[in-house]
């Protein structure tokens, strides 16, 4: 249902069960990002091969990887060809930037990887917080090597910080701000010509 003259933006939520779940995100909380992106013209194909949760069907949105079309060639073809990517810290999201394609990572760790990404990119890492005190931890520290480089969730655990995942709400405002941007880049792109 999408032609060559639409765009759309694809869309990988981590929620696979293993070891690294902190890595995870809760599908439902991209909703109203989702429904953002189809209000302003887009359609969202969210990404994936072993997701668990299966979104309720909306017009604009396609769950591929429920889809007969998912394969290897789909996915470095939508990676190439999207408006932007938004994604978590999974491997695909380093797909669509070989392609020149922006980058929203909501919902990220571990934080260090942030010093690896270009100015066209946003990043919003999951919210951390001291156990012992419930103070965040600070933004600094979010981003030095101690903290920003951890990768398990035993080392988060040792360290006594609790995770929280980015809110629905804070998702919907990073990918405003992220619609605004590649808004802004094509309007110079086509003032340009």
């Amino acid at each position: 249902g999408i032609s060559d003259k639409d765009w759309f933006v694809v869309l990988h939520i981590r929620d696979t069960d293993d070891v690294h779940d902190f890595r995870n995100a809760d599908p439902k909380t991209y909703l109203k990002a989702i429904k953002k992106i189809i209000s302003r013209g887009g359609h969202v194909i969210r990404m994936g091969r072993e997701a668990r949760y299966k979104f309720p069907k909306i017009k604009g949105l396609i769950d591929y990887p429920f889809s007969s079309m998912n394969s290897d060639f789909m996915d470095v073809f939508l990676a190439s060809s999207c408006k932007f990517c938004i994604g978590t810290s999974s491997g695909y999201a380093g797909l669509p930037p070989l392609f020149g394609r922006p980058l929203l990572l909501v919902n990220f760790l571990n934080t260090f990887e942030y010093f690896s990404y270009k100015y066209t990119d946003i990043f919003l890492p999951k919210t951390l917080v001291y156990k012992t005190n419930n103070k965040l931890v600070p933004l600094e520290k979010l981003f030095n090597f101690e903290i920003g480089n951890l990768v398990t969730n035993k080392s988060y655990e040792d360290k006594n910080i609790k995770i929280q995942d980015n809110t629905s709400e804070e998702i919907l405002a990073a990918t405003e701000e992220m619609l605004s941007f590649v808004d802004k880049k094509d309007h110079n792109n086509h003032s340009n010509d």
